[in-house]
């Protein structure tokens, strides 16, 4: 009974699988913001590609970008963004806090 009980306690404190992808992403954003003035200087406008804290390489357009992702990773979450100075703001017209 004491081993079911401890068991139920690891299962529900583990990460779930939603937690686990946006720590991966905020570790993706990050390594982004790190690398962002050195890309900015060589390869504005490009797209660059990281997985975790790699840089995995920079691209002329997404869908370079995204098949090389796949290639090298396979069907996993990995980042692609744009290299830009400033984000654009987005408008969602209809949310309700």
């Amino acid at each position: 009974m004491i081993e079911a009980r401890e068991q139920a306690r690891q299962l529900s404190s583990a990460p779930s699988e939603t937690e686990v992808a946006l720590a991966a992403l905020a570790q993706e954003m990050a390594t982004y913001r790190d690398h962002l003035p050195e890309l900015l200087r060589r390869q504005e406008g490009q797209y660059v590609l990281i997985k975790g804290s790699d840089v995995g390489g920079v691209f002329r357009d997404r869908s370079e970008a995204l098949r090389e992702g796949y290639q090298r990773f396979g069907v996993v979450p990995f980042l692609v963004r744009q290299i830009v100075a400033s984000e654009p703001v987005v408008y969602l017209p209809n949310v309700v806090p």
